[in-house]
């Protein structure tokens, strides 16, 4: 489960993928702000809801993980690159067979770097990490306030099973 939540961390931003082309960055903003995404954006809260885990396509889990002493920030410079260092406590409810479980444990700070698009239009922002590409939906975006929202999908193989994990995925930032 560690590990998941790991992996979730580090596509809290951006884990859907896609196989659209990204919209270059410099496309028009549209959202009301004079300085659109660009800036350091400060981690205020994430949140996983309606989180699944299948074992070879059975369902085994499902999820909510909710954050507290959220530190980072996510920085998205008008070069088209970012850079993102993020950790916080969770506190995670499992449910199997309806007995649910509460774990508490502490995700440390994770750095990742790559490139980003953000198209206005569409409200979506693509960012590209190690050759892979994810896009998420900004449903609000303010001079200080951002929120991103991304249908969240990672797929292991461990001994032969594949584990695969859903989630939807509100991260929520202020400069």
């Amino acid at each position: 489960m560690k590990k998941i939540i790991t992996l979730l961390c580090l596509v809290a931003f951006f884990a859907a993928c896609t196989d659209e082309s990204p919209t270059p960055n410099n496309s028009s903003n549209t959202s009301g702000t004079s300085d659109g995404i660009t800036g350091v954006w400060n981690l205020v809260d994430l949140i996983e809801e309606n989180g699944q885990i299948t074992r070879n396509g059975e369902l085994a889990s499902t999820y909510s993980t909710t954050t507290s002493n959220q530190n980072g920030t996510t920085e998205f410079r008008s070069d088209g690159t970012y850079i993102s260092k993020i950790g916080y406590d969770y506190q995670i409810i499992n449910t199997v067979d309806g007995e649910a479980s509460v774990d508490n444990a502490t995700k440390a700070p994770v750095i990742t770097l790559g490139e980003y698009t953000y198209d206005s239009n569409k409200k979506e922002i693509s960012t590209t990490v190690d050759g892979a590409t994810f896009t998420s939906l900004v449903t609000e975006l303010a001079a200080n306030k951002m929120v991103i929202v991304t249908d969240t999908r990672t797929e292991t193989m461990e001994d032969g099973v594949t584990i695969v994990s859903t989630n939807k995925t509100t991260a929520t930032y202020s400069k």
